[in-house]
């Protein structure tokens, strides 16, 4: 992972590397980001009624490359939760992928049992956000949403 962060690998295509090499790299990736992709307010989230209209609500109220970025890799997910070969869902993808694509809204004065909601909740959001209808991000790529 490291060496293909550095820019070291020199191999002649990326299906040469091993899956979980190419995952750890995007997490390590999402994970670098100055500002993090989701920046929602999960307390809002949480509570919604219709949680698909509130993240693309809160989705279109992202700034530009970071709506562009989480809509092209919710296409993303998709495909890999579709495809037999991976034995990846929507939850699985969450789990493994949710922690590295929010900002850390607990501190470490918090204690366990809020940080396990939260991560609980990003989990979800996550999920749920795979699960949508492909045509929504595609919209939201198309800078029609």
């Amino acid at each position: 992972t490291a060496k293909v962060m550095k820019g070291d690998y020199i191999g002649h295509s990326l299906a040469d590397l091993d899956v979980h090499i190419l995952c750890g790299v995007v997490k390590e990736f999402f994970r670098s980001l100055e500002c993090p992709l989701i920046l929602f307010d999960m307390q809002n989230l949480s509570s919604a009624i219709n949680i698909k209209t509130e993240i693309l609500s809160q989705v279109s109220m992202l700034p530009t490359p970071n709506k562009e970025t989480l809509a092209f890799f919710m296409l993303h997910l998709q495909k890999v939760a579709r495809s037999p070969a991976t034995k990846m869902s929507a939850e699985t993808l969450a789990t493994v992928l949710a922690m590295c694509l929010f900002s850390n809204t607990t501190n470490q004065e918090d204690n366990l049992e809020e940080m396990l909601l939260d991560n609980k909740n990003k989990r979800m959001l996550v999920q749920e956000m795979v699960k949508m209808d492909p045509t929504e991000w595609k919209m939201i790529m198309a800078g029609k949403l």
